[in-house]
Order: C-alpha cells, then structure tokens, then sequence
C-alpha cells in the first residue's frame, strides 16, 4: 500500500523492483524492532 501513495494509482507498483521491496521491509523492520530490558 504504501507504493501505491508514491505516484497515482498502481503506476508505481510497476516500477519496483525486488530490491525496492527487500529495502522497504529492512525500514519496517528497524522501525518497529528494539531491544527492552525488563528487569523485576
């Protein structure tokens, strides 16, 4: 989905390739990932 806000319609979804893809789920990754110590 969030290709599909990058230009009208599906245009942009026609233009990318594996490692646009590979790229965008490491940003998605490092967004929602940390580390927490949780101590009693």
């Amino acid at each position: 989905a969030s290709y599909c806000v990058e230009k009208f319609g599906p245009d942009r979804l026609r233009e990318i390739t594996k490692q646009d893809i590979d790229t965008r789920i490491q940003q998605f990754v490092n967004l929602v990932n940390f580390d927490i110590e949780l101590t009693a």
